[in-house]
């Protein structure tokens, strides 16, 4: 595992992304579970700017553009939060679900929606105050933010057929109602959820 002493220069490697997110800054954060690291990529100058050493190897990474920050989370039930504009950054203690098992984390606008093994979504507002948990049978492993009618869309896990569901997020951070999203499709469970400006879910070639 890296340390802040012990960061990876992404210039002396060859990777492939395990996850990828584009700030609002125009910068690309690129996960390697090989190297337990985040790179940080400046789009405009098109320079490597910063290595983001991790605890390990995250089973979620989500990116809150209202927060300008990245968000990890582990297995163990630990959460963290990556301030981007850091000189240095590192992960710093966020949230912690004790004996809970994390499967999933999305940001939805400024707060994070954390899906654990006992079936719960929790919200936490921008400072890991916890705001809000639900229990609801499907888990989510990795969702999607619709700001313009404030819902993630999210397939359920552990089914062959990949039916779309919906979680709604009031303006105050609690967890709304889970619905049935417009997809059910068994033949092409990896399709990539994509959302338009006004709503209406895209799903790409996955």
């Amino acid at each position: 595992v890296g340390t802040v002493d012990e960061r990876v220069d992404p210039t002396q490697i060859y990777f492939t992304p395990d996850f990828a997110a584009l700030s609002k800054d125009d910068v690309l954060y690129l996960h390697s579970q090989e190297h337990d690291s985040i790179f940080a990529w400046n789009a405009r100058t098109c320079e490597w700017i910063s290595t983001i050493p991790l605890n390990g190897d995250p089973v979620a990474i989500t990116y809150s553009k209202e927060n300008n920050a990245l968000y990890t989370a582990y297995s163990d039930g630990r959460i963290f939060s990556i301030g981007s504009a850091a000189t240095n950054p590192i992960e710093i203690p966020f949230a912690d679900l004790g004996e809970a098992t994390v499967n999933g984390v999305s940001a939805a606008g400024n707060y994070i929606i954390v899906s654990d093994s006992n079936g719960n979504l929790t919200s936490y507002d921008a400072s890991g105050k916890k705001l809000s948990s639900k229990y609801y049978y499907y888990k989510m492993i990795t969702g999607v933010w619709d700001a313009a009618k404030r819902r993630i869309f999210f397939y359920r896990n552990g089914y062959s057929s990949e039916r779309t569901y919906t979680i709604e997020v009031l303006e105050n951070g609690e967890i709304g109602e889970l619905k049935d999203g417009p997809w059910d499709n068994s033949s092409n469970p990896k399709a990539t959820i994509r959302i338009h400006p006004n709503g209406s879910l895209l799903l790409g070639s996955g």
